[in-house]
């Protein structure tokens, strides 16, 4: 996934040269050629082509402009809440997930750009459409183009940039209860080791003890994967990727959040079984981000197509709430994610 990220990024792609309505018959001559690859990859069309839905400038091509995209099942709603099926959603497409799902479990996955701004725009934005709903937070990977999230740095700069974003989010976290009445965990991927095992996971149990007395909110590091894609290029990791430091997330105040894909590509990497260390790792979870995942770098591919499935009937038992992330679930008019809710509600062992 992470080679294939790298291709659209180096790629083009077509871009809308001004808005079109569904039906519209339009040529390759109503696009401008650009990167990064965001849709359809140049040169893969030819001739004309009918809107299967309205297009505006500078959207790029995708399938679900020429495709009718899927259709949720007719029970999804009832199904999806009842099995604590949550989306993740970013600053710019909330409402339209909330429009076509409107189920009652969302993650927020902010860029450290966002940060700064994301209270407005989610509370004083979106207010009557968020006061009924049930949040949780996923933290920034990054704090800058070149550094990852570590709050327990020895780089005096990297640490407080960090706790910065951590505050902010802690913020809008317990901001998010009052409004709610429900907990808003927090999810964080904390992958940085400068010392030994002992020291760091016991610097995390503190920080996460400091922010739930300051600011009365949950943090969760995730599980993650063995080899990591970081800026760019694979990263291989010491730190909650293994079922072998077991004893440290049992001493985290709130367990960890169990990613499954990320769960699977780690015990893949370790010639280990990923469903004995689901089974393991969800004594400790109260958080879940569900997808599917192959080898040891196939991560969120569509569910059915890798490991998960011995693993998926005690998953969905799980009252955890479970947030999807089949990779690029949100593009083509959120296909992944139709797709997605469908595959697990109708799921049977």
């Amino acid at each position: 996934q992470g080679e294939l990220q790298n291709i659209k990024d180096l790629g083009s792609s077509y871009y809308f040269k001004h808005d079109y309505k569904s039906g519209e018959i339009i040529n390759l001559c109503d696009f401008e050629i650009r990167s990064p690859c965001r849709g359809i990859k140049v040169g893969s069309i030819e001739g004309d082509i009918k809107l299967a839905r309205n297009a505006s400038l500078g959207e790029a091509l995708t399938l679900s402009h020429v495709k009718v995209s899927s259709a949720l099942n007719d029970n999804y709603l009832e199904n999806a809440d009842s099995l604590n099926l949550s989306i993740p959603v970013r600053l710019h497409d909330f409402q339209d997930i909330e429009d076509m799902f409107g189920i009652k479990n969302y993650e927020w996955h902010l860029s450290y750009k966002e940060v700064p701004v994301a209270e407005e725009i989610i509370i004083k934005n979106n207010f009557e459409k968020i006061k009924n709903k049930n949040f949780s937070i996923h933290l920034p990977d990054y704090i800058s183009s070149n550094h990852l999230i570590d709050p327990i740095s020895s780089n005096n700069e990297v640490k407080n940039q960090s706790l910065y974003l951590i505050d902010e989010v802690s913020r809008l976290s317990s901001n998010l209860q009052d409004i709610t009445g429900n907990e808003v965990p927090i999810v964080g991927s904390f992958s940085v080791l400068n010392q030994n095992k002992e020291d760091f996971y016991a610097q995390y149990c503190q920080v996460i003890s400091d922010y739930s007395k300051n600011f009365n909110v949950k943090i969760m590091p995730q599980f993650l994967p063995r080899l990591a894609w970081y800026f760019g290029g694979s990263v291989k990791l010491d730190v909650f990727c293994s079922i072998e430091d077991f004893s440290f997330f049992k001493s985290l105040p709130y367990g960890i959040c169990l990613d499954t894909a990320h769960c699977i590509m780690a015990a893949n990497y370790e010639g280990a079984d990923p469903h004995e260390w689901i089974k393991t790792l969800l004594d400790i979870s109260q958080h879940m981000h569900i997808s599917d995942a192959i080898g040891v770098d196939g991560e969120g591919v569509k569910f059915g197509s890798g490991d998960l499935n011995s693993s998926l009937e005690l998953l969905l038992k799980n009252t955890s709430r479970k947030v999807i992330e089949q990779w690029e679930g949100h593009l083509n008019n959120f296909e992944g994610f139709k797709e997605s809710v469908n595959y697990l509600i109708n799921y049977k062992s």
